[in-house]
């Protein structure tokens, strides 16, 4: 892992981090980033922690939507790998994107307590209007 934290590595994210500010943030990056891509991620289905949406292992053939990053270099992969907590973990999955085909990327599963997860839905649109003033 230590090699493939230092190039360049395309995440699929399904929740905060599809919003450009708050990507931003986290990799501390001067612009907000203009290369996010629509994407999706295959046999996940997805639970909520508190406001949060999770990634779990879902039926085959359930799709999950988001959006595709490439982040470049360790300290923002070690960003990434802090922001998400030690309730995640990093794994390699295919990726699809539209008008591209499949490629391999690295999302976020979650590892910690399934008891804590609830159903529910992620929704952007509030997400980034509840966090509107925290600017």
């Amino acid at each position: 892992m230590e090699g493939e934290r230092a190039r360049k590595v395309l995440y699929f994210f399904h929740g905060p981090l599809m919003d450009p500010t708050q990507l931003q943030r986290v990799l501390s990056l001067k612009d907000r980033p203009r290369s996010l891509k629509p994407a999706e991620i295959i046999r996940y289905h997805i639970q909520m922690w508190w406001p949060y949406p999770v990634l779990i292992d879902g039926p085959p053939g359930n799709v999950v939507k988001g959006m595709a990053y490439e982040v470049k270099g360790r300290e923002n992969n070690d960003s990434l790998a802090h922001y998400e907590t030690n309730n995640y973990k990093d794994r390699g999955r295919i990726i699809r994107l539209r008008r591209e085909s499949k490629i391999f990327g690295t999302t976020f599963e979650w590892v910690g307590d399934t008891e804590q997860l609830k159903d529910g839905r992620f929704d952007l649109r509030n997400w980034q209007m509840t966090h509107l003033l925290d600017d």
